[in-house]
């Protein structure tokens, strides 16, 4: 037992299993709140209905996550040491031969995933970024990051908190140098076979997704010969280029609202010496909308061809002009970022994948993601069934995927089942038509 006095919180009957369970959350609604205040940050017990202690954690004033449990023993103190423990266990597995690639990018730690709620550390090649989540963890960020330099040595660490995760948490955004230097210029890791630049000060999240590694590579053993690709919200390319630099035969079409991704995308594009690509800026819903608007009949799978005038390589013109595609990936941002945007989200989700079943030849592939950990496996299934049976088009699941195995799923935390990656076959029109 520690010496110091923790505060007990009695929790209701409805999170008591959840948290046996080991879920990492404890919502406000699910806590009888104690009439004295508790501090931000400070050690809590939970105790069941019963009064019998369950699991000790880190208590949130005001957050809608009150609790964030770290451990089901009631006894352990959450301090440094633990802190740092639970660290090298995550450190231990991105040990694995799987991660031994030290020119390639790693997620070091994942949050719910290894089981330190709020963290997430990524490795760019020799660079770290510590990517904070939770308010409750600000004290021991410091010592967190002294243990990365000294088991590390990077060339430099960057602690990140973003504006969303600042203003639920009620801290300040973050972006700064803790150790060494960041290069100005992009740095390179290489990922897939492919050398990619990366801009670690202005990129997305701490610098690139890695999250799709292992997804971006999956796809080509599904393309039929010389096919036609799009990928939809592209970003920097990461769908895009590993497509067309591992087969050579397809032209590949990329599109993005960012012209500071797409620049990249270009650039890495030079820089691999891959010519069987190229890339648009578009709006993901409104530029599929105009082509399927180009087509007397959305749900016609031949689509009618339109004279386009465009500089581009004359593989992905032919592609574009007729818009239809043998293989379209939709990786879109996040559309549910809470549970009051579900609804939204899914019909967003619907309408986006609708677009792009009315643009895929018969037998075509569609790549379809979602990073939105509020919307489940079986959400996400039951929108597919509703764009097969507006197109009037079957759909085929091939594979349902997840994230590369650095991101690991923790099985009592459905939440940290995130990433959605659907490989399925789109049939041809079916007429509802009596005869």
């Amino acid at each position: 037992m520690v010496s110091q006095e923790i505060a007990s919180i009695r929790v209701h009957p409805k999170a008591h299993s959840a948290i046996l369970g080991g879920h990492p959350w404890v919502i406000r609604d699910s806590l009888t709140i104690p009439p004295e205040p508790i501090e931000l940050g400070s050690q809590v017990m939970l105790v069941a209905p019963d009064g019998k202690p369950i699991a000790r954690g880190l208590y949130h004033p005001t957050s809608r996550i009150a609790v964030r449990v770290y451990s089901r023993d009631a006894r352990q103190n959450l301090d440094e040491a633990f802190f740092l423990k639970r660290l090298d266990r995550a450190l231990k597995l991105r040990e694995l031969p799987l991660f031994s690639d030290k020119r390639g990018a790693v997620r070091l730690v994942f949050s719910e995933g290894d089981s330190l709620s709020g963290l997430i550390i990524d490795r760019y090649g020799s660079h770290l970024v510590v990517q904070q989540t939770a308010a409750v963890l600000t004290p021991f960020i410091p010592r967190i990051i002294d243990h990365l330099q000294q088991r590390y040595s990077p060339e430099s660490i960057r602690w990140m908190v973003d504006e969303g995760v600042a203003k639920l948490e009620g801290i300040d955004m973050k972006n700064v140098l803790v150790h060494g230097v960041v290069p100005e210029s992009p740095i390179s890791i290489v990922e897939n076979g492919l050398d990619w630049h990366l801009d670690l000060i202005s990129g997305q999240k701490t610098g690139y997704y890695l999250d799709q590694r292992d997804n971006r590579a999956a796809i080509a053993k599904w393309l039929p010969p010389n096919a036609s690709v799009l990928d939809v919200c592209c970003y920097e390319g990461g769908f895009a280029l590993t497509i067309a630099a591992h087969r050579h035969d397809c032209s590949v079409l990329g599109i993005d609202a960012s012209l500071r991704a797409l620049a990249a995308a270009e650039e890495n594009a030079k820089r691999n010496q891959i010519t069987n690509v190229n890339f648009q800026e578009g709006d993901f819903i409104k530029t599929l909308q105009s082509w399927n608007s180009i087509n007397s009949d959305v749900c016609d799978a031949a689509a009618t061809s339109v004279e386009t005038e465009s500089n581009t390589n004359p593989a992905v013109l032919a592609a574009s002009a007729k818009y239809e595609f043998d293989c379209i990936i939709l990786d879109p941002p996040k559309l549910a970022g809470s549970r009051d945007s579900i609804d939204r989200a899914m019909r967003a989700y619907h309408r986006l994948n609708y677009l792009a079943v009315g643009l895929l030849k018969p037998g075509g592939i569609l790549v379809t993601c979602s990073c939105s950990g509020r919307v489940s496996h079986e959400d996400f299934q039951w929108m597919l069934r509703g764009v097969a049976r507006q197109s009037r088009r079957s759909i085929q699941i091939l594979e349902r995927r997840g994230p590369a195995p650095d991101h690991p799923v923790n099985a009592a935390c459905p939440e940290s089942d995130y990433l959605k990656c659907y490989i399925c076959c789109v049939g041809e029109v079916e007429s509802s038509r009596l005869v």
